[in-house]
């Protein structure tokens, strides 16, 4: 019978000799190396298995290229390596599981609910771009774009001074505050809606709406920018800085008044604030909000021995913070008006301080990543309430 073929996986249990008969020693890792490749032999080619030694073992070459393989080169995963791309190395995975995490923490930031008490910042920066927005259109129009109450007046003498035929016509004004009004309604009126849809304190929705009334005073200093400084307003281009800082004005007050703040009213309102300052019980306290609500913390530390016999629990807010946010409210107001003001007697003009006014909604957008919010509750639990 013709002898089986040898295997050449197969560990030789005896010396190996050489050519001229001398023992030869079968290295460590040529074992360990033929161990490895006994279950990928089969996946080899004929040209490997052509280099294959007559006496049963296998030359160093064919060692070196059948032995085990990783990553892509390996019969066992090619197919799975080359679709999956370049082993991951341990670094990559941290760095994706970091950014993972950031991106978590910023969607839950963002879907968080925000209450009007602890949006004193942002609802004052808005009271202070209606004052300087407000201050800088009024300036060159004689129009309002976020005070509407003055423009339903004046555009009601507007039109009665269409129908006396003695009294004299102002064609662009009438429009001007025509449009303001018209553009200061859609602004709120796409804004409800938006808060209807997306959740009118989440801070996503805040966050979003400030950067809509940022783009639309970019358009409206876009439009400036592009007119010579001394240009009086005509029917040219006018109507559309109207339109643009009016819906912008809008969007704000619908924003803000969905907070529901009692203090801050609609950030663009300000005479019934000024009635709610006048009939406070707290007028004239001289403690301040923010001093008492510490002394209020102090005492009911568990820690302080002022607070041996006093009850747990949240304490209550000072009794002057409705009065303290309204003084706030007044207060931005006045200073945005103040700063532009000295915007239009700078260099910078009435462009520049409608570019400026652009700017500081962008730092609104920011601001409102600052308040401190809620976690939506889950769906189930909103249902069984």
């Amino acid at each position: 019978m013709p002898s089986a073929a040898p295997n050449p996986t197969a560990i030789p249990s005896d010396p190996v000799r050489g050519a001229h008969g001398e023992v030869q020693e079968t290295p460590q890792a040529i074992k360990d190396q033929i161990r490895g490749s006994s279950n990928t032999l089969e996946a080899v080619g004929p040209a490997s298995k052509a280099s294959s030694s007559k006496d049963g073992h296998q030359s160093p070459n064919t060692l070196l290229n059948n032995g085990p393989r990783t990553g892509a080169d390996s019969p066992e995963v090619g197919k799975e390596g080359a679709d999956s791309g370049p082993v991951q190395e341990p670094g990559q995975a941290v760095g994706r599981g970091g950014a993972g995490n950031l991106t978590r923490r910023m969607t839950r930031l963002l879907n968080q609910q925000i209450s009007h008490d602890a949006a004193s910042v942002p609802l004052a920066w808005m009271a202070l771009l209606t004052g300087m927005v407000d201050a800088l259109v009024y300036s060159r129009s004689q129009v309002w774009t976020g005070f509407q109450t003055g423009n339903m007046v004046q555009f009601s003498q507007n039109i009665a001074q269409w129908m006396l035929p003695q009294a004299e016509k102002f064609p662009l004004l009438t429009l001007e505050r025509v449009l303001s009004i018209l553009s200061f309604l859609l602004g709120s009126f796409l804004g409800a809606l938006g808060g209807r849809r997306f959740g009118d304190r989440r801070r996503a929705w805040q966050v979003t709406t400030a950067l809509i009334q940022s783009i639309s005073l970019w358009g409206a200093a876009g439009i400036l920018l592009s007119r010579p400084e001394d240009e009086a307003p005509s029917f040219r281009y006018y109507p559309g800085v109207i339109v643009l800082t009016a819906f912008s004005m809008g969007l704000q007050s619908i924003s803000a008044q969905k907070l529901v703040s009692p203090a801050f009213a609609t950030t663009v309102a300000f005479t019934a604030t000024l009635t709610q300052i006048a009939s406070d019980p707290y007028l004239f306290a001289l403690t301040l909000s923010p001093f008492e609500a510490h002394r209020q913390r102090a005492k009911n530390d568990p820690g302080s021995a002022s607070a041996n016999g006093a009850s747990s629990g949240a304490p209550k807010a000072p009794a002057t913070t409705g009065r303290d946010r309204r003084l706030l409210a007044i207060f931005a107001l006045c200073t945005g008006a103040g700063v532009a003001e000295m915007l239009l007697y700078s260099d910078a003009g009435l462009r520049g301080g409608m570019a400026i006014a652009a700017g500081f909604k962008l730092v609104l957008a920011a601001l409102w990543l600052i308040p401190q919010g809620q976690d939506p509750k889950p769906k189930a639990e909103v249902g069984g309430a």
